[in-house]
């Protein structure tokens, strides 16, 4: 079981839960595998300290223009980490993935607009970190046959949300439907 996260916090937003329930939800399921989606800062102000007392490790899905400050108005629900708080997360032992260069909605892009995402995240993160970049979290879960092949060609594994298409996660969400069935 692969568990996906997005923020951890108090705002009252769908996508971000309590460090309690965090916490509750790992001791939960002690053998699931941690994600947590677009690098918001409550992975690491209360995600890392939890995880750290828990002997659990998790992987952070970047996504360099979230990094870099151009976040979308929508997307501003909770803070994001910078460079610093990234560069803290791989030296406390964590690892980090591609969740595409801008967070584009891939079913909206062509075929060159998705290879450009992909491979430009990888090599930004790569570059910025100095780490190998494995693994891919595709934005939004979406992905197709075609989408698939262009982000297996560069990523040892790809993670979705709702299709078979990927290695499946499970989207932890508060005020939404899912908090662990």
């Amino acid at each position: 079981m692969i568990l996906c996260f997005h923020d951890i916090g108090y705002a009252n937003e769908t996508y971000v839960i309590r460090p309690e329930q965090f916490k509750e939800i790992l001791l939960k399921y002690p053998e699931a595998e941690i994600h947590f989606d677009d690098g918001r800062y409550g992975a690491i102000q209360f995600g890392l300290p939890i995880l750290k007392e828990l002997k659990r490790k998790a992987t952070l899905f970047l996504v360099p223009n979230f990094l870099m400050g151009r976040i979308p108005d929508k997307e501003r629900y909770s803070l994001f980490m910078g460079l610093d708080n990234v560069k803290l997360w791989i030296e406390e032992g964590f690892e980090i993935g591609s969740h595409s260069f801008s967070h584009t909605q891939f079913r909206l892009e062509t075929e060159e607009d998705i290879n450009y995402e992909l491979e430009k995240s990888k090599a930004f993160l790569e570059h910025i970190f100095k780490v190998k970049i494995t693994k891919f979290a595709y934005p939004y879960g979406f992905v197709t046959e075609g989408i698939k092949k262009a982000a297996e060609k560069i990523y040892k594994k790809c993670y979705t949300l709702e299709s078979d298409l990927g290695i499946k996660r499970e989207l932890i969400v508060v005020n939404g439907e899912n908090q662990c069935h």
